[in-house]
């Protein structure tokens, strides 16, 4: 079997393959990177063909010590690197990225990658619905990790920005189940039976007084449902990243579509024997009401002739271009309000044809087009904001910008 850390190793190898053969990044200038902090698997340790350190995981200072060390290094070498995490559990993730990402032109692709991409969806599911804006939806994660806790303060910075709500208000359009139940004020104190952790504390929301008392009561003793939960607060939108496959089963659905003309549904979780719901599934329990979403690809329907297609929510639409406008632009900085414009793109490239039968993202058959498009809508975003170290370009507009990205596009031996 292959060991944790080689699969790690070929991950980050693969991470820069998509750099090159999306954003068209020379290979020359990427480097992929193993952090090992050693394992607590002691059959791992004394296996004589496992190829990391043979140490218990190293955590606390010493942890945060290597990494600063890496930082710092990088750093010293490439005044402008670009540093993309992937794969830190959820006690490093969101610390790691705060600590850095106002000091280096980093990026976490597991919260920020996913965040921009189910953004994107979301943005363009709302154009679907046609009634309705961003800000008059309710979003139910199922699961409270880094991707959903991420997800969520994209949406919650989206609210504020674009539609001036205010913060507090639209932390409460987003509401988190972790596997103890929904993240409620309730658990904020240290002693409850069910605490919280740091990164979904700012999500543990007061229940709502209006709410049915009968399902609130559930909430309080730890016995509600999702399906409780569902009726109790009513969103429009269900968001899957637990990991759980069949979590949405028939009576989730049916209670979305209950409540709701258009269910917006995005079962996140990869691979497909993760999701949380099949595309054929939501689409036959909701009566075709739904609009979907996957972190995998599902084959389309055939609806009496006419095809109607999952959309795939796949994080290659984002960070090779993050990463490519960084190294053009040398960013010294990249700000969530970047993510807001990449979203906001992309959300705006598929037609109204496309929508009607499911695409909320363009095909990614036309992935090296659309990312020159978001290459240099970023890079006219981090000049515009003063963040570009390099200087000798910030007067570029949109266009110029798309014209010096396809010109400074790898294309290997032609």
């Amino acid at each position: 079997r292959t060991s944790h850390r080689t699969y790690r190793c070929a991950f980050s190898h693969y991470i820069c393959i998509r750099h090159e053969s999306i954003s068209g990044m020379d290979p020359q200038e990427l480097l992929p990177i193993c952090l090992d902090t050693g394992t607590n698997n002691e059959a791992l340790r004394s296996n004589p063909n496992y190829t990391g350190i043979k140490t218990p995981r190293v955590r606390g200072e010493e942890y945060d010590s290597f990494v600063q060390e890496l930082m710092d290094s990088v750093q010293t070498c490439w005044p402008y690197v670009f540093v993309q995490f992937e794969d830190f559990a959820n006690q490093n993730a969101f610390r790691i990225l705060d600590k850095f990402r106002h000091q280096y032109p980093c990026f976490n692709d597991d919260i920020q990658g996913t965040a921009t991409i189910v953004l994107a969806g979301l943005l363009a599911a709302v154009r679907k619905k046609k009634k309705q804006s961003l800000k008059d939806e309710t979003f139910l994660f199922f699961g409270a990790g880094e991707a959903a806790t991420g997800i969520a303060r994209l949406i919650v910075m989206g609210l504020t920005t674009w539609y001036g709500m205010d913060e507090a208000e639209a932390r409460k359009r987003c509401l988190l189940v972790d596997s103890k139940g929904l993240v409620t004020s309730l658990r904020l104190d240290p002693d409850a039976k069910r605490p919280l952790e740091h990164h979904k504390k700012e999500f543990a929301h007061t229940i709502n007084t209006s709410y049915d008392q009968k399902y609130v009561d559930k909430i309080k003793d730890g016995s509600a449902t999702l399906v409780d939960v569902i009726k109790m607060i009513k969103p429009t939108a269900i968001i899957g990243t637990a990991t759980q496959p069949g979590a949405f089963d028939q009576s989730i659905v049916e209670a979305m579509s209950d409540i709701n003309e258009d269910p917006i549904i995005f079962a996140l979780s990869n691979p497909t024997s993760k999701a949380e719901c099949t595309f054929q599934d939501a689409f036959k329990w909701s009566k075709g009401k739904v609009i979907y979403a996957s972190g995998s690809p599902f084959p389309p329907i055939n609806d009496n002739g006419r095809f109607i297609y999952a959309a795939q929510a796949n994080n290659a639409y984002v960070f090779p271009a993050i990463g490519h406008a960084a190294v053009l632009t040398k960013a010294k900085s990249l700000p969530d309000v970047l993510l807001l414009d990449m979203a906001k793109q992309l959300s705006e490239l598929s037609s109204e044809e496309d929508l009607k039968v499911g695409k909320l993202f363009p095909s990614f058959s036309q992935i090296h087009e659309i990312s020159i498009s978001t290459i240099a809508g970023l890079c006219a975003g981090i000049c515009s904001r003063n963040l570009a170290g390099n200087t000798g370009l910030v007067k570029l507009s949109k266009s110029e910008w798309a014209e010096h990205v396809r010109a400074k596009a790898f294309r290997g031996a032609e």
